[in-house]
């Protein structure tokens, strides 16, 4: 995203007509946003720059991101750039059809990587207007593409090449700088697509696509990103006010990787999926990631693959997590949920190890739902060489209570049901577990177990006297439900770090 900012052209945006007692001019335009990329910690220098018949022409173009040179830097080579008064009041852009940014990082053991990109955006139709105290941009673009086929640097792939490419895109991007930078901006795009390749002694040749359509999102941020970008004044930032999110998605996509020629068996591996999503949230509140798939269907082929190939559907997938991220003394809220839904293998599978039809085909279906309040006694975002203490602090964190608001584990005919709440006493440790005494309970349930077991044993892939042991097991800790070949438990753990089942000591 920063790159394309610093490139003034990719992260344009639809404009609100200026008023018409008011022209936006070129100049006027230019140094608008140079305040605003500089804001970001990002620096455009030119070679010259003219003003003639309402066109400010900028030669020699070059964007420089560098917010630590040893360890990071992006340079734009853009060239000529021209900004055009037009009699609505708004300012046009003019750029090459294409331009390079070399990337160079620099890893923990000093190894210098750089990357070459090539950005085209061929008949791009880019606007500047006024929104108020803000710029507003305006993109559309049958077409805009990034390559990288230049890689150089320790433990690259040979012959590597990156490939995306979005058509039919349209953008809006309102942007603001002051005592807090501000950017929200919406896009749009009928298609995106993408190819990689590379050849590596170990791995071999690699050949992956995919594509998606009917893609959309949303990104907002607002407050000193330059200070961000500082690691020793990352927190600050944040603690200031510093927020960013981004919201995206799409109707279809599909996705392919083939391996051959490497030290493992060739491989290709396919599928397609219905419409998703994925959002991204930082603030001082804390970090937010989640991502959701529906109608997804996986092909795997290959010679290490039982029966040459197999195939897996899901009928939903997702996960989402929200975790703090500043040092704090009061406890504050995280969130973890992972879904499986509607999990099947195909019927060829299945004929490998249950020709018979023995186990139920029921799809599978995975949740678990995690809450609580826990806090970082340290700041996660330091310098390593500012925060050895951290590896020696017996105590970098704290999980002051975790509640199971839901677990379901559903397969071969048998169903497993939870849910808990747990509180920590962070002032002692169990001296076997290393780790803070919880208390709390967790209610379980289970509905077709002893049904499932019989079918393991009909199968030949559990013997009768196991069987038998895990009945016998079930029966310590659970007591039978209100329904056929049902079984409730009540797990405790006390104050005193006594584990209860249904009110009784465990027997072991």
């Amino acid at each position: 995203m920063t790159l394309f900012r610093t490139a003034g052209a990719s992260a344009a945006a639809l404009a609100v007509s200026a008023t018409a007692s008011f022209s936006l001019t070129a100049e006027d335009a230019w140094d608008r946003y140079q305040e605003y990329v500089d804001s970001f910690g990002q620096e455009i220098t030119t070679e010259s720059e003219e003003y003639s018949g309402g066109t400010l022409t900028l030669t020699g173009m070059v964007a420089n991101y560098a917010p630590d040179e040893d360890e990071f830097s992006a340079v734009a080579e853009i060239g000529t750039v021209t900004l055009t008064e037009e009699d609505d009041g708004s300012v046009s852009v003019s750029m090459p059809d294409s331009y390079d940014v070399t990337v160079s990082t620099v890893d923990d053991e000093d190894e210098r990587t750089s990357i070459v990109v090539t950005v085209s955006q061929e008949d791009a139709d880019i606007t500047i207007n006024e929104a108020g105290d803000d710029l507003r941009f305006d993109l559309a673009s049958p077409e805009i593409s990034v390559v990288v086929d230049d890689l150089e640097g320790e433990d690259v792939p040979d012959e590597f090449r990156l490939e995306l490419v979005a058509e039919d895109i349209t953008a809006s991007a309102l942007n603001g700088s002051g005592e807090k930078t501000t950017s929200t901006s919406t896009f749009t795009a009928a298609a995106l697509r993408g190819t990689m390749s590379g050849d590596d002694e170990e791995k071999g040749e690699i050949e992956s696509s995919f594509s998606m359509t009917g893609v959309s999102g949303t990104t907002a941020g607002t407050g000193d990103f330059a200070r961000f970008a500082d690691e020793e004044m990352a927190s600050d930032a944040l603690a200031s006010g510093l927020s960013m999110n981004f919201d995206a998605a799409y109707d279809t996509s599909t996705f392919s990787v083939v391996t051959t020629g490497g030290e493992s068996d060739d491989s290709d591996i396919s599928g397609a999926s219905g419409p998703g999503s994925i959002a991204f949230g930082l603030s001082g509140d804390g970090i937010s990631y989640g991502i959701d798939y529906t109608d997804v269907d996986v092909d795997v082929a290959g010679e290490g693959v039982m029966g040459g190939s197999i195939s897996v559907s899901l009928a939903e997938a997702g996960i989402d997590f929200l975790m703090p991220v500043l040092q704090s003394e009061e406890a504050q809220p995280f969130d973890f949920a992972l879904r499986l839904g509607g999990l099947e293998l195909d019927e060829s599978l299945w004929s490998m190890f249950d020709p018979a039809g023995i186990l139920p085909r029921d799809p599978a279906n995975l949740v678990v739902d995690l809450s609580g309040m826990g806090m970082w006694m340290q700041d996660i975002f330091a310098e390593p060489a500012e925060s050895e203490d951290m590896a020696e602090n017996e105590d970098p964190g704290r999980v002051e209570s975790l509640e199971v608001n839901e677990l379901v584990v559903s397969a071969l005919g048998a169903e497993l049901l939870g849910s808990g709440t747990f509180t920590f006493d962070n002032s002692e440790e169990d001296a076997f577990a290393a780790m803070p005494i919880p208390e709390g309970t967790m209610n379980l349930a289970m509905t077709g177990g002893n049904a499932l077991l019989d079918r393991l044993v009909e199968l030949g892939v559990l013997p009768s006297d196991q069987a038998m042991m895990a009945r016998m097991m079930s029966g310590m800790i659970a007591k039978p439900g209100d329904t056929p070949d049902s079984l409730i438990s009540e797990i405790t753990i006390t104050e005193d770090g006594q584990v209860l089942a249904n009110g009784s000591p465990l027997p072991f």
